[in-house]
């Protein structure tokens, strides 16, 4: 007898198991959503975009769509295309999450898109933790346990800055090194300023043997361009003086 309500109780479950999972919910909406750019400028109005589709991936018309972002909440709807958008005024820096939720008649879904404003490091856990935390969890139910939450949040915060530190340090250190590597160099270059006037091969050779690698083949071609020029140039003007022209003339040659 108990083998049979044992049996019979297991048919039960699982007919209506597959019963519950044959209906499970084909048509809850798949939220797609990113800002228009992923950092902008403080000042810059972060625009937040986004489709909405059905399990079939047909857009869906007049879902309400409430969105969190940075403490402001606000409410849109899609077009017939199944698209939202909406722009948002955000005077402050740092990593943010915009949390959406959308629903029409039963069909329901959650998405979520991440922005980074100007080069601070504040985040949503700062903004929630740090708008006097203390007095508005003084009657909590689960006060214990979000102090646990807050504890970690100092900890990954503090992780946070010392990184931070850390990578400032290092690009500072960079760049002076990169300064006086470019002072050194511009040193050089100003020490062997050629100036004007003509120059012998050999003080030409010694010209180029100091200066930059980079630009040395480049400096020497353009050096041996002029000095082909000026020859030619010395040439046409002894031509013309021995077929008895003038300087002016030879000048002109």
């Amino acid at each position: 007898m108990r083998w049979s309500l044992f049996l019979l109780a297991l048919a039960v479950t699982l007919v209506f198991g597959n019963a519950n999972a044959t209906n499970a919910k084909p048509w809850d909406l798949i939220i797609s959503a990113k800002f228009e750019q992923a950092q902008v400028e403080v000042g810059q109005n972060p625009i937040l975009i986004g489709i909405i589709v059905d399990q079939k991936g047909s857009p869906v018309q007049d879902v309400d769509v409430k969105i969190r972002f940075v403490g402001e909440s606000v409410t849109t709807k899609t077009d017939k295309d199944g698209k939202f958008q909406y722009e948002f005024s955000i005077p402050k820096e740092g990593m943010f999450d915009a949390n959406i939720s959308a629903s029409i008649k039963n069909l329901k879904g959650m998405g979520k898109a991440t922005i980074k404003i100007g080069n601070g490091i504040t985040t949503s856990g700062d903004l929630y933790y740090e708008s006097d935390f203390e007095r508005t969890i003084k009657n909590d139910t689960y006060k214990s346990l979000k102090q646990k939450q807050y504890q970690k949040y100092i900890e990954a915060k503090n992780n946070r800055l010392e990184k931070l530190s850390e990578s400032a340090a290092k690009k500072l250190i960079i760049e002076e090194k990169r300064s006086i590597s470019e002072q050194k160099k511009l040193s050089e270059v100003n020490k062997t300023k050629p100036g004007e006037g003509v120059y012998s091969v050999e003080k030409q050779q010694q010209y180029i043997t100091k200066i930059d690698p980079r630009i040395r083949n480049m400096t020497k071609a353009q050096m041996e361009y002029t000095r082909q020029i000026h020859e030619q140039a010395k040439y046409f003007m002894n031509k013309t003086l021995e077929n008895g022209g003038t300087v002016k003339e030879a000048k002109k040659a």
